[in-house]
């Protein structure tokens, strides 16, 4: 029994410092945080704390919270959704900003609380060469999960009057609520085009949780 304590020992004092070398590591990875436009893929290290792995060949896509100072650093995908930075700039540091990663980042969505259990997506953008494969899809839902883990009761979304934009909303599961007139003539510098169209009033659409 002696000789069996005597082999014991040096092995738990080898796991105790393995589990503290490891949270030591896991503490210093989770500060991890993009590095360039929409090239950041993951480690498995960064993955493990958020409860995914980096996709590969079958694996899941996952999502991660930009810091408040890497939330610039996306700007060409900001862009792309509300093509005016001052307008952006209105939002962005008051919202939380997810990405949707596979590997990479294929979409970015700002989420802003508006007032008790009310939230509004305001901006929500896949990269071009990504459209069209159900990332945005996947990250709506992801923000109403989101919302309702935060007791949100209602999720707002104002977008232009474009065919193609408002379809996307509604097959999400929002529904049209209200329209602010002449919204993207009176806060923008230029014509905003959409389809073919200059976009005029806001359209906001809705979703109950």
């Amino acid at each position: 029994p002696y000789v069996e304590v005597r082999a014991i020992v040096p092995l738990i004092g080898k796991l105790l410092i393995s589990e503290t070398m490891f949270r030591k590591f896991a503490k210093a990875r989770d500060t991890r945080i993009p590095q360039s436009l929409g090239g950041y893929t993951p480690s498995s290290a960064d993955c493990m704390l958020r409860g995914t792995m980096p996709t590969s060949a079958g694996a899941p896509m996952h999502f991660i919270t930009i810091p408040e100072e890497q939330k610039l650093e996306f700007s060409d995908l900001l862009l792309l959704a509300d093509e005016q930075m001052d307008m952006v700039e209105r939002y962005l540091h008051r919202g939380t900003m997810f990405a949707l990663c596979d590997p990479n980042v294929k979409a970015i969505c700002v989420v802003t609380r508006e007032s008790e259990g009310v939230f509004e997506i305001k901006n929500l953008a896949t990269r071009p060469e990504a459209q069209r494969r159900g990332y945005g899809r996947s990250l709506v839902h992801h923000i109403v999960n989101y919302c309702k883990d935060l007791k949100g009761t209602t999720l707002l979304v104002g977008t232009g009057e474009s065919p193609s934009t408002l379809g996307f909303y509604e097959k999400c599961g929002f529904v049209r609520s209200h329209r602010v007139k002449n919204f993207f003539v009176d806060n923008y510098d230029h014509a905003i085009i959409e389809d073919g169209k200059q976009l005029v009033d806001m359209v906001y659409l809705k979703m109950l949780l």
